[in-house]
């Protein structure tokens, strides 16, 4: 069977593994999280302020389910490829801003090609690859989003603020490797293998979405997502300001924050490997939950070791969570509502990462404290580890 698959698959994992990197977590979260601390002192932010910055992004994300719905209907590389040109310009405007309200708004913007891309690569994937491989494929594809972050972390605060001078530079040099990827993803990426014919769905818009959304399936990867989303916020979005507020220096935050990040990256390619070879999602995915509840828990404890430790636990399993849930609803769904699914899930997911970001902002003003967002977080991702028992174990062996 995989003899009969092109090769090219390959070139189009590794263009959304790398567009992931390069348009959406580099210039996106990864290098916002670095910086947080410093443009809170340089614009002199309160903490819901922060909190609204950090979840900027996500503001604009509820929109997730129409993004899907368009790739169904005109295909992902051209839904795709729009969204990247936003948030390359995007990054490029976060570069001039000069107060609050315009570092809100052009991180909005990045939300809007953000959550036009973020969805719709799964779909493309589904298209290329069979379920032997699709595990493998998701994993390389999400390994893009934590190898962005993760360098981000790694050479923002060593390398290049000092050698640009400033945060907003940061941006500007950032947007260039962005608009390199878009170029790429326009002359590379092919919606399907050659003589398949393309499912893109010819219903009416909505009716898609209602199908997608009466499926218990879908629903309970709802109500997972919706915890995912908050438990997440203090890791994905505050780790850097929380460990600064804590007294690390900078670079010792970013240097936490890479080691993170490289794990979640070695977590979401390792981890839907291994259900590809054990021919099981569900376990590993339970597993997953298990340990980004356990790691919430650790951060609580006020020992550095365990600060180290606790944040490395949580990308691992956090990387490999993400990858088996994309897995999981594309092999669910089937590819011509994938783009729909995995919208209505992201939606749900980015609005309540939004409002988890103003919780974790609201806390820290409340109680100045480095352990309330990650009790929150461990109160979250504990619903979600019992949400987890529900969900469905989707592999199917090709005869």
């Amino acid at each position: 069977m995989e003899n009969d698959l092109p090769k090219y698959r390959w070139v189009i994992v590794a263009m959304t593994s790398l567009t992931n990197l390069l348009g959406i977590s580099l210039i996106g979260t990864g290098v916002t999280a670095v910086l947080l601390y410093t443009i809170k002192d340089s614009l002199s932010l309160t903490g819901v302020q922060v909190g609204l910055l950090s979840g900027a992004q996500s503001l604009v994300m509820w929109s997730a389910v129409f993004m899907g719905i368009l790739a169904d209907k005109y295909g992902v590389r051209k839904v795709c490829g729009i969204g990247l040109i936003i948030t390359s310009f995007s990054a490029l405007l976060r570069g001039f801003t000069l107060d609050f309200w315009t570092f809100f708004l052009a991180s909005m913007l990045c939300g809007i090609g953000t959550i036009i891309f973020i969805p719709n690569p799964p779909k493309l994937l589904r298209a290329w690859f069979t379920s032997k491989e699709l595990g493998l494929a998701n994993g390389i594809n999400m390994a893009g989003v934590g190898a962005g972050s993760a360098i981000a972390a790694t050479i923002t605060a060593l390398y290049v603020l000092p050698a640009v001078g400033s945060w907003n530079m940061v941006y500007v040099v950032y947007s260039i490797p962005s608009f390199i990827g878009v170029i790429l993803w326009w002359l590379l990426v092919r919606d399907n293998p050659p003589g398949k014919i393309s499912k893109k769905t010819s219903s009416p818009f909505l009716s898609g979405f209602s199908h997608v959304a009466k499926l218990r399936s879908v629903q309970i990867l709802a109500i997972e997502r919706v915890f995912a989303g908050l438990s997440m916020v203090a890791f994905a979005s505050f780790l850097p300001f929380l460990l600064q507020m804590h007294g690390f220096s900078m670079q010792e935050a970013g240097l936490m924050t890479s080691t993170r990040m490289w794990l979640n990256t070695i977590g979401a390619f390792t981890i839907p490997v291994l259900s590809d070879r054990i021919k099981k999602r569900k376990p590993l995915f339970m597993l997953c939950t298990f340990f980004e509840f356990f790691s919430c828990l650790l951060m609580i404890v006020n020992v550095p070791i365990v600060l180290w430790i606790a944040p490395m636990l949580y990308g691992f399993f956090g990387g490999g969570r993400g990858s088996l849930s994309l897995t999981i609803t594309t092999e669910d769904v089937g590819p011509a509502l994938g783009g729909t699914a995995l919208g209505f899930l992201m939606t749900l997911g980015n609005i309540v990462g939004f409002a988890g970001s103003m919780i974790v902002g609201y806390l820290i003003d409340l109680y100045g404290s480095f352990s309330a967002p990650f009790l929150f977080s461990a109160i979250t991702a504990g619903i979600m580890m019992v949400v987890s028992v529900a969900i469905k174990e989707t592999y199917v062996q090709k005869k």
